[in-house]
């Protein structure tokens, strides 16, 4: 009886685990893509200086 409570409790921990680990991952994926967004149009506002500049 106690064996079986403490598989599931190592389970559990171990779910736990698991998931956050995922949510971590997945914040990464969405760092990269906020930056790519964010540099992106930071670029076409630097065009747009330097054609000002140019012209």
């Amino acid at each position: 009886m106690v064996a079986h409570i403490l598989l599931t409790l190592a389970l559990a921990l171990y779910c736990t685990g698991a998931g956050l680990l995922y949510l971590y991952g997945l914040n990464c994926f969405v760092m990269i893509g906020l930056f790519l967004r964010g540099r992106a149009q930071r670029q076409a506002e630097d065009e747009q200086i330097r054609r000002r500049f140019v012209a």
